[in-house]
């Protein structure tokens, strides 16, 4: 099998020459398989040929020996998926098995050098039948010739998508009334309407169900469109297949890495004639739709056909991180959103195949987002998204990060501002969560508004006594201290009116500050709309369940066996599980230059985690023993503000 290394050397020998001479060292190295690409140059290079076939032809293969394909024994994969969907019902089982099937089926996805397996008629069948979608057809005909080289002539939508005829394959599946649009003069040759119709029919097939299963790549649109769940990349290179099987020109987005949260994200785009490029998320949402425009992206890339020649030199001058090695990727970030050219000195000179890199916090550590260029003692990286806390970095030969420049943050203007922790000078510190505050909190915010703690000397709270009412504009958690000094076995919470009041946890604690035991009541009903919630979902140290209170019908109580005075009662409110939780151990560092540094770990006591000698202005992160989601923050002493990113 020939290696990514051919190619580079290819690159090298023609990267001067003009296109002739580079087809020539492709069809050097394509070995025995030559003659199936000299077919395909001597078939559209006849006067009577089209000479734009032609530079298509030639565009695929220079290209050629980049790619590598999964071979079509992948398809057993597929069968096997399906059946343990359709023997299957449930949707815990289906996940159970297909992650059992992983494993059997790994040996199989080998992968195998385009230029020694496609074939001619392969090839010119592609070509043709792109062609036709591009001229004849309905959809692509606002395409320039690059645009149609990079959104529908492709013979793959994906790096190792077997070589088979998936344009056939996918052609009719959920194009729902593609072919009436042509009696609409409006809707002729509008390739929004088109991707909005096709998307509606894939989401009335299977709407998009994130889950956290993996599988095998699948390359088989109905056998994800049957599975229980999967991960947006899954159902976003579906969506490429079908949409383009149709002539319609959409591709595939993504981001490395969030700017403020875990992880990356993928989604797609239609190229239209009147908006250019308009987003949006397949099986799920429609054309137009802004995807998470409150979030921060630090860098956005699609998927394409030809290499990055800037990825290709760093491939062939020193070591690329995991992370982005992958050389079918162009940058479009500048076509998204206001970006910034960021050049910052860096601690000193890079070595020969050595090269700069930037990248942001992952939850965990800093992940490279981008890759830049370097002059001296200075690093410059092109069209960064604001707004996001950056670090430049390059790597010794084992892969290690090794940082070349303080963290900074590129704010809404594009101006950087460097953060350096003063050792010199410390403060004190509580925190009571380790990841921002988001939407998914704040859209329910009208259930999660104050709350009546009340106490009692009998089950039925009858004449019992108001003693502390929850605030009404903290979401999250917190604190309050009865209004009494008296002792009561019987406590209970209810919301403070008629509305609605869900609670995830309650904590009571006596005057000695030591966290009370009591046994729930239940008040033997539940609200129509939460009919799932249990009163002991309040009480069992779990985050994410909750319980719903409503008025005088719908509440929880406390039993605590005997009477008891209650000094303060700590809350959690239904939210994402990052609130700080009693018993859970909560570690603080701070970057020192070189590497994140321990400044204290401890159990919570409470809602809250106290730290002191904090060095001010220093750049933090909060890490907790359970969990993945937790984030890099500052902190001004002086206005007690935090500052999530």
């Amino acid at each position: 099998m020939r290696t990514l290394l051919h190619s580079l050397l290819l690159l090298t020998l023609t990267s001067c020459n003009s296109e002739n001479r580079e087809i020539d060292a492709v069809l050097r190295i394509a070995g025995n398989n030559r003659p199936e690409l000299e077919k395909v140059l001597s078939h559209y290079s006849s006067e009577d040929n089209d000479p734009e076939k032609l530079k298509a032809a030639k565009y695929l293969i220079r290209y050629l020996p980049y790619h590598q394909s999964y071979g079509n024994q992948i398809s057993e994969y597929y069968d096997a998926v399906d059946s343990v969907i359709a023997l299957y019902p449930e949707r815990g089982d289906q996940e159970k098995h297909i992650k059992e099937l992983e494993a059997a089926y790994r040996p199989k996805y080998k992968l195998y050098p385009d230029i020694e397996i496609v074939t001619a008629d392969f090839l010119i069948g592609n070509i043709e039948e792109a062609f036709g979608q591009w001229r004849n057809g309905a959809w692509a005909r606002h395409l320039t010739f690059d645009e149609f080289c990079e959104l529908l002539l492709p013979y793959k939508c994906f790096e190792g998508q077997p070589i088979e005829d998936w344009r056939k394959a996918c052609k009719d599946i959920c194009r729902g009334n593609l072919d009436k649009f042509g009696l609409c003069d409006d809707y002729h040759q509008n390739a929004y309407i088109a991707a909005t119709e096709v998307n509606r029919r894939m989401k009335e097939v299977t709407p998009q169900k994130f889950g956290r299963m993996s599988t095998l790549p699948i390359y088989r649109p109905t056998t994800v469109m049957n599975l229980p769940c999967a991960y947006c990349p899954t159902y976003c290179k579906n969506c490429v297949l079908l949409m383009r099987s149709k002539g319609i020109p959409v591709s595939y987005d993504f981001i490395p890495q969030w700017s403020n949260r875990h992880k990356g994200h993928s989604w797609n785009t239609v190229y239209t004639s009147r908006f250019g490029y308009l987003e949006f998320s397949p099986h799920e949402t429609d054309p137009g739709t802004v995807h998470y425009p409150h979030l921060k992206m630090p860098k956005i890339f699609r998927v394409v056909y030809k290499p990055n020649e800037e990825f290709l030199e760093l491939k062939k001058s020193g070591f690329v991180p995991q992370k982005l090695d992958n050389a079918f990727v162009k940058d479009v970030t500048a076509s998204y959103m206001p970006v910034a050219d960021v050049t910052l000195p860096i601690f000193r000179k890079l070595r020969k195949g050595e090269h700069p890199y930037i990248a942001v916090y992952d939850s965990f550590d800093w992940s490279p987002v981008f890759w830049g260029t370097s002059s001296g003692k200075k690093a410059r990286f092109k069209d960064m998204g604001l707004n996001t806390v950056y670090i430049a970095l390059t790597y010794d030969p084992n892969g290690m990060y090794i940082p070349i420049s303080k963290p900074f943050l590129l704010d809404q203007l594009g101006r950087i501002r460097y953060i350096e922790a003063d050792t010199s000078s410390h403060h004190s510190l509580r925190l009571n969560r380790k990841f921002p505050q988001g939407d998914n909190i704040f859209t329910i915010n009208e259930v999660l508004q104050r709350g009546t703690i009340e106490a009692a000397d009998n089950p039925a709270f009858r004449n019992a006594k108001a003693v502390a009412v929850l605030p009404e504009w903290n979401l999250t958690n917190g604190t309050v201290v009865p209004e009494t000094d008296e002792a009561y076995r019987y406590w209970r919470f209810k919301s403070s009116d008629s509305s609605r009041c869900d609670m995830a946890e309650l904590y009571f604690y006596d005057t000695g500050g030591t966290q009370l035991q009591a046994e729930v009541i239940d008040c033997g009903r539940k609200i129509p709309e939460n009919p799932g919630c249990r009163a002991a979902d309040i009480y069992d140290g779990d985050l994410i369940s909750y319980f719903s209170t409503q008025g005088d019908d719908y509440w929880v109580g406390f039993d605590f066996r005997k009477p008891v005075a209650v000094s303060r009662i700590s809350y959690i409110r239904r939210g994402d599980g990052n609130s700080v939780q009693p018993g859970l151990q909560y570690s603080l560092c701070f970057w020192n230059g070189k590497e994140w540094q321990l400044i204290g770990s401890k159990q919570a006591e409470d809602v809250y985690v106290d730290f002191d000698r904090v060095p001010r202005h220093a750049l933090l992160s909060i890490k907790c023993s359970e969990g993945e989601e937790q984030r890099i923050f500052t902190y001004d002493s002086e206005t007690g503000r935090i500052s999530w990113f």
